[in-house]
């Protein structure tokens, strides 16, 4: 679901929490056919699949934001960071960054 945003506001793109994260992997994975397994062989990045599901098999919940820019980002982040939040994922342009908070 996609809340719309203004100027400089985060949208929420989407959130789950662990039942309906690992029930959608499983079916994702049961549905897969044999093209896209070959490609998720080659680009599928395991250490992001176990940290993602790791958190779901201990009942976290997943939160997806997203933000025009870097600024909005920022904001996003100190916003968050009072709450219960264990990791943030950034994708900003070329890169990836990792904040672990707890």
């Amino acid at each position: 679901m996609l809340a719309p945003a203004g100027p400089g506001v985060a949208a929420i793109s989407g959130s789950r929490v662990s039942p309906q994260i690992l029930d959608s992997w499983e079916r994702f994975l049961a549905e897969r056919s044999l093209a896209q397994r070959a490609v998720g062989a080659v680009t599928d990045d395991p250490d992001t699949i176990e940290l993602y599901f790791g958190y779901a098999r201990e009942g976290r919940s997943a939160l997806w934001v997203h933000v025009p820019d870097e600024a909005d980002a920022d904001r996003a982040v100190r916003c968050l960071a009072d709450h219960q939040v264990l990791h943030f994922r950034h994708y900003g342009h070329n890169r990836q960054q990792d904040l672990h908070l707890r």
